[in-house]
């Protein structure tokens, strides 16, 4: 197995956040990390999956007119 090198120094950026109690960076932070080492959390794919289909119903009845195309 390699060695992985993070792109980022994700553990002095999650004390910072930390010390500041931004849970919000925190969360970034982690999601940034596993989208990096690849992992996916599939509760996080569904809610974009889901936030993509309300837009593009959004859009097809936006464009439901003349000259609209259905997305």
């Amino acid at each position: 197995m390699e060695d992985f090198i993070p792109s980022q120094n994700y553990h002095s950026m999650w004390n910072d956040a930390k010390k500041l109690k931004n849970i919000d960076k925190l969360d970034e932070l982690y999601h940034q990390l596993c989208f990096e080492i690849g992992y996916q959390d599939p509760a996080r794919e569904s809610i974009g999956v889901e936030a993509a289909k309300r837009a593009a119903e959004s859009k097809n009845a936006r464009d439901a007119g003349i000259g609209g195309k259905k997305v």
